[in-house]
């Protein structure tokens, strides 16, 4: 499949909403000028733009949990705990691995299992096999505006779905999403993920907004150089905005360093809205968010309230539009819609503490800064090089390549070149580079940082390796 970072004309976007339609017989249910209506009919305060710009106004961060069960009534009480007991802002439906896949048959078993035991078994909600009526059942039912999370390649058509559902964000970003969660080649990814922009563009051209939220990398759940986040961002950002896409959010993955994590954003923010505006796109809002470590949680909910806390006071001071937090039961299983509240109000405390609140700027601050922003820019440089101005083919080129890769991945086409560690601080470094294009300053200061940290800690390289893939902060040998 072979793409081109242009904006699709009429007729090659119905045709292939058409295909996209006949994956699933509830694609049927599909009226575009009726879904239209039905979003203009709802209250502007079910729609995630004018939540975030109201949010921005008046100086305060959003919280939006993840959640997804099986049926319709479990997942409306989920939602409904996530907003009257979390205190929740927006409300999400994250799509079970079955849908992600379009494995529809076995999305249908999940689900009359679960209908017929009374308790889950996907875990998430099959929003292609309930149908747009389904998704309106459960977006009727709350308050609160609904994002669909669908960690995947092929998003088309859940997509599709949620947005005549009422849903008025996506979880966006075909370089970012699409080689961690799909084994298909990148070029399918972004095809797949510029019909979506497509359809998004459709609706905003006609008058309702659906937001994007561009996830900077998606690290298999291991920490994720800020660099690269930052990169990845601007690509998805920009491949987003040709196809009309009005309102983003640029999404960063903390590794729960202060210093870097605060650095990165102010890097990965800056790009994206720099990279906008060198070609030319016009935008109605853009924002950034914070998603709480990804890795390994502790059992212990008091540690994993440590964790969140953590993420959420450095999301404060970098002044995200919204934070994205983890449950504090994410160490035992799937999270309850109690612990998940839970968490939420965990996150709204600190959020409301540190309201206001500024943090200091440093040489060190400056210096991560510096770094972040000299090896993102090369590798976005690099990227519109090799695909002569088009950052799709670029993109494509870039990853076949190994100018682009995502760390510990298992795609096929992944160069998994890039090994990386933390310094003694907690910070991220390129322990290896692979093929990315990094300024020479850089990988000297990342060498730097780790010989530090082998000094201090008397570990070997594999040693550091090991014990940092393992858990969000290696405890120093021979302490607890």
């Amino acid at each position: 499949m072979e793409v081109r970072n242009r904006k699709w004309d009429e007729e090659v976007f119905l045709s292939e909403l058409k295909k996209v339609l006949d994956l699933y017989p509830t694609g049927r249910s599909v009226d575009l000028n009726e879904a239209l209506e039905f979003h203009k009919s709802m209250p502007p305060e079910k729609n995630v733009t004018h939540a975030y710009k109201k949010a921005t106004e008046q100086g305060r961060i959003l919280v939006q949990p993840r959640a997804g069960t099986a049926t319709i009534d479990e997942m409306v009480r989920f939602l409904t705990v996530l907003q009257n007991d979390g205190g929740a802002d927006i409300l999400p439906m994250t799509i079970d691995t079955y849908t992600r896949r379009l494995q529809f048959k076995e999305a249908e078993v999940g689900l009359e299992e679960s209908l017929r035991s009374g308790r889950s078994h996907l875990n998430g909600f099959p929003a292609a096999i309930h149908g747009v009526g389904g998704c309106r059942r459960v977006v009727d039912a709350v308050s609160r505006p609904v994002t669909v999370r669908t960690a995947t390649g092929t998003p088309h058509f859940t997509n599709a779905i949620a947005f005549a559902g009422g849903v008025t964000e996506a979880v966006g970003a075909g370089l970012a999403l699409g080689p961690p969660n799909s084994p298909q080649p990148i070029a399918n990814s972004l095809f797949y993920f510029q019909f979506v922009e497509r359809l998004i563009g459709w609706f905003e051209e006609r008058g309702v907004t659906i937001c994007m939220e561009q996830e900077g990398a998606n690290a298999t759940g291991i920490m994720c150089p800020p660099s690269l986040q930052a990169a990845y961002g601007a690509i998805d950002v920009l491949l987003a905005a040709e196809q009309g896409v009005k309102s983003q959010l640029v999404a960063y993955f903390q590794n729960n360093c202060i210093v870097q994590d605060l650095a990165g954003m102010r890097v990965q923010r800056r790009l994206a809205e720099r990279s906008l505006k060198r070609f030319g796109y016009d935008y109605t809002f853009l924002g950034q968010a914070a998603n709480s470590w990804r890795g390994c949680y502790p059992e212990d909910a008091a540690r994993a309230y440590g964790i969140i806390s953590i993420s959420t006071a450095i999301a404060a001071y970098a002044h995200v539009t919204k934070v994205n937090p983890k449950s504090v039961e994410e160490g035992v299983g799937a999270p309850s819609p109690e612990g998940n509240a839970a968490s939420c109000r965990s996150t709204r405390q600190v959020l409301d503490q540190m309201r206001g609140q500024e943090f200091p700027d440093s040489p060190e601050l400056q210096l991560e800064e510096r770094i972040i922003e000299a090896e993102a820019t090369s590798i976005l440089e690099r990227v519109l090089e090799i695909g002569d101005g088009d950052v799709a083919v670029g993109t494509v080129k870039a990853f076949e390549s190994g100018v682009i890769e995502h760390p510990y991945c298992s795609h096929r086409a992944n160069a998994g070149k890039v090994m990386l560690v933390r310094d003694k601080a907690g910070g991220v470094r390129y322990l290896s580079h692979g093929n990315l294009p990094l300024p020479r300053e850089a990988i000297e200061y990342h060498q730097e940082k780790i010989r530090e940290r082998m000094q201090a800690d008397g570990l070997t390289e594999s040693e550091m390796v090991v014990e940092d893939i393992r858990s969000v902060r290696a405890p120093v040998r021979g302490k607890v």
